[in-house]
């Protein structure tokens, strides 16, 4: 099951636009905000084409 507090990460970074926003918003340091989106990466297990935003159809 995907945390919920992990998705609120993703979430906020949709909405400010960059990972210093977010951190930010969230009222962490860009290393612990960092931490927080791979920890989101690892559960689920986004594919390569996703993650390096090429086309993969």
């Amino acid at each position: 099951m995907i945390d919920l507090r992990l998705l609120h990460t993703l979430h906020v970074l949709h909405s400010g636009g960059t990972v210093t926003a977010e951190a930010r918003a969230l009222d962490l340091s860009p290393s612990a905000d960092a931490q927080q989106l791979r920890q989101l990466a690892q559960q689920t297990k986004p594919s390569r084409c996703a993650t390096t935003g090429r086309f993969c159809g």
